[in-house]
């Protein structure tokens, strides 16, 4: 009977087997799913020849189909540990030094069992007896057997302590997937126990009947609990690995779990826990702790000095009995967002600044050129063959008047283009002798400066700065042209502009134009900088994009801008501009040693000597 039974149940075994092998084919892209393929594929194996060996009528064949039994089960346990490595380590692959010595041991236990004739060592002796309609084989075991036994005892169990230490701390829920795994690896061992040590008084090998029931309860792990898609997340791995700090207290506030992400947040050690945690945590921490709120946000001093904006949250914990055994804290630091948001804040404020500037830059653009358009179109009008209606000399006058028209329309769109072009143009930076490019910015308005009798004075010597050649030259012309328009007091003398140089206190080079004129007020010096601003449009005629200009080529140098005037007549104003200094012993490119130094002056007088911050 003992023999009957395993033959019966061997068609359902494999059966179940079969089941098992096609859902693990469906997953074996999964971490396992190969393993437990190959797993039910030499389970199946040894209990075919097993049920073969128990139906076999001769000696000889049962004793092949046991010799056989050697190419299946020494490997079940390879699959075991292949499946149990797999599944734990989220995929990784068994160490080759140890497959291979698992390959090797197990080949070796095969093929000592193929030649187990020559030597003995699988079955010392062999004997033969009828058990009812079957034929049954009894043997006396050698030390390869108990040997093989002994190692393949090891490799299973290596495989279900893997599997159960990863299970032992995961959620409630997944303990019972956990015991459906620990049943299926232990069964087989357990009977292959008894049997090798004859616990039972029959001599029938119950191992391939516990596998059976084994298939059973890895099938149920299977189906019922998505075993190859559920990945086990114990305690270790989720607190360790969390972003946000963790910080669990007792009822007595006592610390009772850290985590790695709040220790490094708040320098705590592992010496914290147990200990009060008013005495380890910072006092705003506790104060969260203490308060009923669930959510509050805190800023903490850092170590280095800076302020760490922390998200705090907190919930009570509950044991079974419905009692509050503690509290939990998770800690997210927000200083990185809040840094991020702020810098998104302060970005869109000022593209809508530049936004409402850019409208009314169109705006000025479109009415300007509008203006001039009907203008030219007005007075072109008049000059149309056949008109009579002006003296030659009118005539010429409206000829003047469409050139001039003309001229300021290119001079506006020239100006847009340079201040487009100083956005877009990428630029070499280097060091700039500052004599020549004021020479070339004086040259360029030496008529103006002629008509309006102005004095110019400046030093003989300039410090050398880094920037680019042509960009400072348009801030010294749209400097001295502002001043020759407003630098001066109506009715008063000529302008009197006087330019100087000097090191600003952070190592950069201070270059101004200051005049004589009536000054600013603070409300012109606060939008004076912006396009088509002019302090005086009644007064002088312009676009209003020579200062805007100065601005952007300053921020584009890594230089600032800006005017001083204390808005008193005749005191004036002083428009300067800072570069970085070039290095010292640098050569500038453009330098000329002996450069000619031009200079407008009215009656003889002594260069003005003006500080820095002046």
């Amino acid at each position: 009977m003992d023999y009957l039974v395993p033959v019966l149940l061997t068609p359902v075994a494999m059966l179940l087997l079969g089941v098992i092998g096609a859902r693990a084919w469906t997953a074996r892209q999964l971490p396992g799913g190969r393993a437990i393929l190959a797993m039910a594929a030499l389970c199946g194996g040894w209990l075919a020849v097993v049920a073969a060996e128990l139906l076999a009528t001769t000696p000889a064949a049962t004793y092949r189909l046991t010799q056989a039994e050697y190419l299946f089960h020494p490997f079940i346990p390879i699959a075991w540990l292949t499946f149990a490595w797999t599944f734990t380590r989220g995929g990784d692959r068994l160490p080759r030094a140890l497959l291979a010595w698992l390959v090797v041991v197990e080949g070796a236990g095969a093929l000592t069992a193929l030649t187990n004739p020559a030597h003995g060592l699988i079955w010392k002796s062999v004997a033969f007896v009828e058990a009812g309609p079957l034929l049954a084989m009894t043997v006396e075991h050698g030390p390869a057997f108990y040997a093989l036994a002994v190692h393949n005892w090891a490799v299973v169990a290596l495989g279900s302590v893997l599997i159960l230490r990863e299970y032992a701390a995961a959620y409630r829920s997944t303990q019972r997937l956990s015991r459906w795994i620990a049943l299926g690896a232990l069964l087989p061992v357990a009977a292959n126990v008894i049997y090798v040590t004859g616990v039972l008084p029959s001599a029938m090998d119950f191992t391939p009947l516990a596998t059976s029931l084994s298939a059973v309860a890895i099938l149920v792990g299977l189906v019922r609990y998505r075993l190859l898609e559920y990945r086990p997340v114990a305690r270790a791995a989720l607190v360790e690995g969390m972003v946000e700090g963790l910080l669990v207290v007792d009822p007595a506030g006592r610390v009772v779990d850290v985590n790695p992400a709040l220790q490094r947040l708040l320098g705590l050690t592992d010496e914290v826990v147990s200990r009060p945690a008013a005495e380890v945590i910072p006092a705003p921490l506790v104060a969260v702790l203490d308060a009923p709120a669930a959510h509050a946000e805190v800023d903490l001093p850092a170590a280095d000095g800076t302020l760490r904006h922390l998200d705090v949250r907190t919930s009570p914990l509950v044991g079974r009995s419905g009692r509050t055994t503690g509290r939990i804290v998770l800690v997210h630091d927000t200083t990185d967002r809040r840094a991020a948001e702020r810098g998104l804040a302060d970005a869109n404020a000022a593209l809508a600044g530049r936004n409402a500037a850019l409208d009314t830059f169109v705006g000025t653009v479109a009415h300007g050129l509008k203006n001039a358009i009907h203008t030219v179109h007005g007075f072109a009008e008049s000059l149309r063959p056949g008109s009579t209606a002006l003296s030659e000399s009118e005539r010429d006058e409206t000829a003047e008047i469409i050139l001039r028209t003309a001229d300021g329309m290119a001079e506006t769109v020239n100006a847009l283009l340079l201040l487009a072009g100083v956005s877009r143009q990428t630029v070499a930076v280097q060091p700039v002798e500052m004599g020549p490019v004021v020479d070339a910015a004086l040259r360029q308005l030496a008529l103006q400066l002629h008509a309006a009798g102005a004095v110019v004075e400046r030093p003989d010597v300039w410090p050398a700065a880094l920037g680019y050649g042509p960009w400072i030259g348009e801030i010294w012309a749209n400097y001295l042209s502002n001043a020759l328009k407003y630098g001066h007091v109506p009715g008063g003398p000529p302008p009197h502009l006087t330019l100087g140089a000097g090191v600003a206190p952070n190592g950069h080079v201070r270059y101004w134009v200051r005049d004589r004129g009536p000054g600013l007020t603070p409300d012109a010096i606060a939008t004076i900088f912006e396009p088509f601003t002019r302090v005086d449009p009644a007064a002088a005629e312009g676009h209003g994009l020579g200062l805007a200009i100065v601005r952007q080529i300053a921020e584009r140098l890594d230089g600032t801008c800006g005017v001083e005037s204390c808005g008193v007549p005749g005191e004036g104003a002083c428009f300067y501009i800072t570069l970085p200094a070039a290095p010292a012993g640098a050569t500038p490119p453009d330098a000329t040693a002996d450069a000619p130094r031009l200079t407008w002056s009215g009656p003889p007088a002594a260069p003005a000597r003006v500080p820095v911050g002046a």
